[in-house]
């Protein structure tokens, strides 16, 4: 059995889950809602605005699922990635690195991506005050004990040593 439903699936399931939200409350805003997510013959809904807005985001979806998690660190270009944000989701037990990373570095081309450390233990940061975003020069591992992997990363600004138990590349940013 197939447990993953298709965009149009998921369309049903999130149209019958707020059938019932609505049945509880009778929000008028739900119900509106509910009557443009109707679908029509073709598959389609009857506000043709809500299927694009679906298909994005199931697309979204879709692009923050790690391309292969856990990775070796050697399978991530660390050099030249510039660090744009460093979040702490704790709920997730993650440590997330937004990056602007090199996709073609003789076109000069980076891409908006996360690298997302899962286990997260902690990190050290020993940097040295700098205007603007910290650039990654490259990446090692430190340690290994108990299922933790340490990484250094040396930055143009010094370094930041990260303990987690795997790391991810994702092919979006992610926010809290």
């Amino acid at each position: 059995m197939n447990d993953k439903l298709t965009p149009d699936e998921a369309m049903v399931a999130m149209h019958s889950f707020l059938e019932m939200y609505w049945e509880r409350g009778h929000s008028e805003e739900i119900a509106c809602l509910l009557s443009s997510l109707i679908l029509q013959e073709d598959g389609s809904c009857a506000d043709p605005a809500l299927s694009g807005d679906w298909e994005q985001c199931v697309q979204r979806v879709i692009n923050t699922r790690p391309q292969s998690s856990p990775v070796s660190i050697s399978q991530i270009h660390w050099h030249d990635c510039v660090v744009v944000a460093c979040i702490e989701l704790p709920e997730k037990d993650q440590l997330v690195l937004t990056v602007e990373y090199p996709e073609d570095w003789e076109r000069n081309q980076f891409s908006k991506r996360s690298i997302v450390f899962t286990g997260f233990h902690q990190m050290t940061i020993n940097e040295i005050p700098f205007d603007g975003c910290p650039t990654i020069l490259s990446a090692a591992t430190t340690e290994q004990s108990d299922g933790y992997i340490g990484i250094r990363l040396e930055t143009n600004a010094g370094y930041r040593e990260i303990t987690a138990k795997s790391v991810a590349l994702m092919s979006e940013w992610l926010t809290a």
